[in-house]
């Protein structure tokens, strides 16, 4: 539950029928300070119990790495091939941030989704939730089996 109340969004589109909508809504849910709070309080009266406890299924690793994590972040124009082709060019979330709009180029990127990604990159906090998203899917993977 600790985890999962603090994943950024996109690592919900990683849940079996959950869409964008939908994991849109779950991280924004979880980013409201209030539901934060009314979790805890819930959860320091004995409200919420977990009873189904066992080892996440090994399938969760299935396409959990930073260029799925890109492609599920919804970036214009960026897709699988195109994340895939990034990631090898730039291994980690911090090295896709410290890049300029030249390196995406460089790493196969066409001159108009390098725009796009550096754009996407620079608004409304993206950078940071895609720091804290691969930040969250380590803990993941290191919590699923192999």
């Amino acid at each position: 539950l600790e985890l999962i109340r603090h994943l950024p969004w996109p690592l919900f589109k990683r849940v079996p029928d959950i869409g964008g909508e939908v994991a849109r809504s779950l991280g924004h849910f979880f980013e409201q300070q209030g539901n934060q709070q009314a979790i805890d309080d819930l959860l320091q009266v004995g409200q919420v119990r977990i009873s189904d406890v066992h080892a996440p299924s090994a399938k969760l690793r299935e396409g959990l790495d930073l260029a799925q994590l890109l492609v599920e972040s919804e970036i214009p124009g960026i897709t699988r091939l195109r994340a895939e082709k990034l990631v090898a060019a730039l291994p980690g979330a911090q090295a896709v941030l410290d890049a300029e709009h030249g390196q995406f180029v460089n790493a196969g990127l066409p001159d108009d989704t390098a725009r796009g990604l550096a754009d996407w990159l620079d608004a409304d906090g993206h950078g940071a939730m895609l720091l804290a998203a691969e930040k969250a899917m380590q803990q993941i993977l290191a919590k699923a089996p192999t």
